[in-house]
């Protein structure tokens, strides 16, 4: 959807290499582009990292349909792919009183 936007999408800001050429200059006069790539970038190895730790600590079976599809959802599609893990996971076990 992003691409389909991104190349057919309100066609008064110009066809899609003027887009391409006002982006490049962004990039490269601006840090403010810079500085959101580096924290997808952090945040993608972060999440991935933090998902499969809470797997493991949940006992939650990564060898099952619905664990392997939410491991790799969690690691492929940043925030989504989050948003889909903590639906589907399992409950953390409390301490027996």
């Amino acid at each position: 959807m992003c691409l389909f936007w991104t190349t057919l999408g309100r066609p008064e800001y110009g066809a899609l290499m003027e887009r391409v050429s006002s982006f490049s200059d962004l990039v490269q006069s601006d840090r403010v582009p810079w500085a959101f790539l580096v924290d997808f970038i952090c945040l993608s190895i972060f999440q991935s990292w933090l998902v499969s730790d809470d797997m493991a600590r949940r006992s939650f079976d990564r060898s099952t349909s619905k664990g392997l599809a939410a491991l790799w959802a969690s690691r492929l599609v940043p925030y989504f792919g989050l948003a889909y893990y903590l639906s589907v996971r399992t409950p953390l076990k409390g301490k027996s009183k």
